[in-house]
């Protein structure tokens, strides 16, 4: 593979990636505000929220990365 491909591949990855965790937050966000717990305390579903934002953001900060070493 050439570094041109695995800079693509790793683009490519990191943006699936921020995509993924931007509809699991969408999803948790909407989960707190109609009280959708499922099982577990709204507390939780919170904390599952917030950790999910800090994923994205660090998925944010390498895709830009990514995207810099072009």
């Amino acid at each position: 593979m050439t570094t041109e491909e695995l800079k693509y591949r790793a683009q490519s990855k990191a943006f699936a990636k921020v995509i993924s965790l931007s509809c699991d937050y969408d999803r948790a966000e909407r989960d707190v505000t109609n009280g959708l717990t499922g099982g577990v305390t709204i507390d939780e579903i919170k904390a599952i929220r917030d950790g999910i934002a800090a994923d994205k953001e660090v998925w944010d900060y390498i895709y830009k990365l990514i995207e810099l070493d072009k």
